[in-house]
This record gives C-alpha cells, sequence and structure tokens, in this order.
C-alpha cells in the first residue's frame, strides 16, 4: 500500500470514531421524554405547586377580619395543598410560615383594598433535562396570572374584578412518582435570572 491510501484510511477511522463518539455522548445524555399521561401528570404537579405558593383569600373568609383563627385555618389548607403535590424537601420552610399570610396583607395593601381572591396559571416552558421512571428533572416556567376583587359589604359579594398577569421565570425541579403521584422532591429557583 501506498502512503495516500493508508493515510485516508485513517483518517476516515478518525472520523468515524469521532462522529461515533458525538453521536453516543448525545444518546447517553439525552433525557427520554416521560409518556403523555405522565408528563401531563408532572406539569399538572408543577403548576398546582407553584400556583399553591401565591397567597390568596379562600371565600369563606370574605369579609371576616383575619383573626388568628381564620389564619391559621388557612395555612393548615395552604401547607395540606402543598404536601399534596411536593415532598417535605421540597417545599421551602418560608413558604408554609408565616410570610404566606403575609404576604395576603402585602397584597391587599398593593391591590388599594381589594383581595386577592384566586390564581391561574399554565406552564409557559418545558424541558425535560434529565430522568426516565419514577424521577425526571425538568426546567419550567409557570406562567400566573392573580385574580382579585372588592368585598362589598353591603351586598355581601365580590365586586369590581381584575386580573393582572405575572411574568413567569423558569426554576427546576425533580419530581418522584410516590405512591402513584408525581411530588416535587426538590427546587432551583430563578435558573434564568428573570425575577
Amino acid at each position: 500500500m501506498n502512503r495516500k491510501r493508508i493515510l485516508l484510511i485513517v483518517l476516515a477511522v478518525v472520523v468515524i470514531a469521532a462522529i461515533a463518539a458525538v453521536v453516543a455522548t448525545t444518546v447517553r445524555g439525552a433525557a427520554q421524554s416521560p409518556p403523555a399521561a405522565e408528563e401531563a401528570a408532572m406539569r399538572s404537579a408543577i403548576t398546582t405547586y407553584e400556583l399553591e405558593l401565591e397567597p390568596f383569600v379562600p371565600a369563606k373568609f370574605y369579609g371576616r377580619q383575619l383573626t388568628i383563627g381564620p389564619c391559621i385555618t388557612m395555612l393548615k389548607t395552604h401547607v395540606q395543598r402543598l404536601h399534596a403535590v411536593a415532598t417535605s424537601e421540597g417545599i421551602w420552610p418560608t413558604d408554609i410560615g408565616w410570610l404566606y399570610l403575609a404576604g395576603i396583607k402585602r397584597q391587599v395593601y398593593e391591590l388599594h383594598g381589594a383581595l386577592p381572591v384566586s390564581w391561574s396559571g399554565r406552564t409557559a416552558s418545558w424541558l425535560v433535562v434529565e430522568g426516565s421512571g419514577d424521577r425526571y428533572v425538568v426546567r419550567a416556567a409557570v406562567r400566573k396570572t392573580m385574580h382579585s376583587a372588592t368585598w362589598d359589604p353591603a351586598k355581601k359579594r365580590l365586586v369590581r374584578p381584575g386580573s393582572i398577569s405575572y411574568t413567569a421565570s423558569t426554576n427546576e425541579y425533580m419530581l418522584e412518582r410516590i405512591d402513584g403521584t408525581w411530588k416535587i422532591t426538590h427546587v432551583v429557583r430563578n435558573i434564568d435570572g428573570s425575577a
């Protein structure tokens, strides 16, 4: 064999090895997308979790003074709903403490006396980072909208409804299927630096 032929064979082998290495790395590093039903359940858990972090006044407390009794009831309900979609490791201590109630007071102030009465939201972005089976890491952003209204004591109903939509920031969530339910076990907040 002549030198040119040997050089071409060596070059072809190097190129094939480089392509194989790139393909192997891509395949090994790629996250397996969950089945559609599982992804929908994970999206629902993340959206529910994010909306539950936002303080609001439940309907049974409209027109009432938020004394210690109603506040404790609201806080217990809030914690129960968070635990339905997250483990204790997935919930920050500040998310279940008195700061949640302070958030209601702050929103009433910022809304000039109107009450935050509910939140709605949808997944604005979604990327499966890694995972398969019963454990996934995803990056997601939930676009949230706060719905507010003013309590009219004479009419005993809410009046002047309004809504405010907020920009979504991207967080990284670790989710695990626990007893058949997808739960958030860890959150890294604001990975896109938008908040």
